[in-house]
């Protein structure tokens, strides 16, 4: 099989181009539709893969050293750490136990 140099250089390109690309995805993240509250205690719905999510009353990060605070259909917050996709958090407040992502 005898390869170009176009074909050589593209594929030298690829192997140094994709490592810093794969690292760019963000590692841990909620999945669905969430209700998700900032510090000053504001609350947002995020959806699909969420990472990353400022506050639409105040601008703060929502999301912070790899956790975020949801909320449970009761307005429980949860402090949650993120764990590649995280799909589902469960109440951890008093006899609560309700299942904090929400449906579409």
């Amino acid at each position: 099989m005898t390869t170009t140099r176009r074909k050589a250089l593209f594929l030298a390109a690829t192997v140094v181009l994709m490592p810093p690309v794969l690292l760019a995805q963000p590692r841990n993240y909620l999945w669905g539709t969430w209700v998700v509250r900032c510090a000053k205690g504001h609350d947002d719905t995020v959806t699909d893969g969420t990472a990353q999510h400022k506050c639409e009353k105040c601008g703060a990060q929502v999301f912070r050293n790899g956790k975020v605070t949801v909320v449970c259909p009761n307005g429980h917050p949860n402090e949650v750490t993120l764990h590649e996709r995280t799909e589902s958090v469960i109440c951890n407040v008093a006899d609560c136990k309700k299942e904090c992502r929400r449906k579409k």
